[in-house]
């Protein structure tokens, strides 16, 4: 079976994200506000490739944080797998070339995600006073995730978002 060029670039995008997220992701910083580059990638492979991969992705780039940060073991591993896999019923169901529905994937995934991460920590979800971070955060990642898909999407996918190809999508009826 031989791979596409989609499926190749996904792990390029993954692991670039991880080398990225844990290299210059400090550097990102405005703030308190910090965009999470590894929301934005399995976003995005999500997007293009459906939930299979960005499950992988998002599992394996979850135990990389987890094992390079760890607040409690598992914690990022099952926020970016749900992230991916929401994100790949994403873009199942609607045209994830458009923008709108990319700054609206990206917005409501890294809400997600941190939501996620807050109610696994032990706090029973964010705290009030973390709400203002984490809306914020998350407008700053699909800002920044939509800047890089734009500068990055003719060298990793030629065709941008909506390359998958319409055969594999499942028929809603």
């Amino acid at each position: 079976m031989a791979s596409s060029p989609a499926s190749r670039s996904w792990v390029i995008v993954a692991l670039g994200a991880a080398m990225a997220n844990a290299m210059v992701g400090r550097w990102l910083l405005i703030g308190q506000w910090r965009p999470d580059i590894l929301v934005i990638s399995i976003v995005y492979l999500g997007l293009t490739s459906g939930p299979n991969p960005a499950v992988i992705v998002g599992f394996l780039a979850g135990l990389y944080q987890d094992l390079y940060a760890p607040p409690i073991l598992g914690t990022h591993a099952l926020s970016y797998t749900v992230t991916g896999y929401l994100a790949g019923l994403v873009g199942e169901k609607v045209q994830a070339e458009r923008t709108t529905i990319q700054m609206a994937s990206l917005l409501t995934l890294s809400l997600v995600n941190e939501t996620i991460i807050g109610a696994t920590m032990g706090v029973g979800g964010l705290p009030s006073f973390l709400w203002p971070r984490a809306v914020l955060s998350a407008f700053y990642s699909a800002i920044l995730g939509l800047l890089l898909v734009s500068l990055l999407s003719d060298w990793l996918l030629p065709r941008g978002w909506g390359v998958r190809d319409a055969s594999r999508r499942r028929r809603v009826r």
